[in-house]
């Protein structure tokens, strides 16, 4: 159950873009599957859900007309969006207790190779939460519609997360992903053979 602290944070974000709102909970919602494969304990399963659920939340300070764009961001509009990583862990940081929330939030954007932000972490020094975060992210961003795009079937997807193995995504974590993943693509097709 989500503290009443973060609910609150929450109900803001669904207000000011419910896109965003709608992503976080789909990110929850895979990164929750992907902690059951990666053998995640009962509490930082719990840790792990509200971080992902509030992982966005950052992106409550960055004025709508940037994130409805439906062009290519410029510079200083693409500086702005890549704070909302540190602005969600100063937000979070303010709750009681929420100081581990607060850090995975953080690093949801650190790169395996050390070339993501805010702070450039790489391979290990990335929160194990992060990293799992990050792959789910950026799994949903491609699976989904944005202003500036359309979505990307399932078999990009999965080529998109090998292609990065190693390099943005931790490459266990790709391993674990991409196996629910196709295990997801085939599940329709069992479904037509009973049928």
């Amino acid at each position: 159950m989500l503290d009443s602290q973060a609910e609150v944070l929450l109900t803001a974000l669904r207000v000011k873009s419910p896109l965003t709102y709608e992503h976080c909970v789909r990110v929850a919602e895979m990164v929750d599957l992907l902690a059951r494969e990666l053998h995640f304990g009962d509490e930082p399963t719990l840790e792990l859900s509200t971080a992902a659920l509030l992982h966005d939340i950052g992106k409550m300070t960055i004025p709508t007309r940037i994130l409805s764009k439906a062009d290519e961001l410029n510079e200083g509009e693409f500086f702005r969006m890549q704070g909302h990583a540190r602005m969600g862990h100063a937000l979070l940081s303010r709750l009681h207790g929420f100081d581990q929330v607060a850090w995975i939030v953080r690093h949801h954007h650190e790169r395996w190779d050390g070339e993501g932000y805010p702070n450039g972490l790489a391979g290990a020094e990335i929160p194990l939460a992060s990293r799992v975060i990050h792959l789910a992210d950026a799994v949903d961003a491609m699976l989904h519609p944005r202003s500036y795009k359309s979505a990307y079937p399932m078999e990009w997807v999965l080529g998109e997360l090998n292609r990065c193995r190693g390099s943005q995504f931790d490459p266990h974590m790709v391993d674990v992903a991409t196996a629910w993943l196709e295990e997801q693509l085939r599940a329709p097709q069992k479904l037509r053979k009973a049928a």
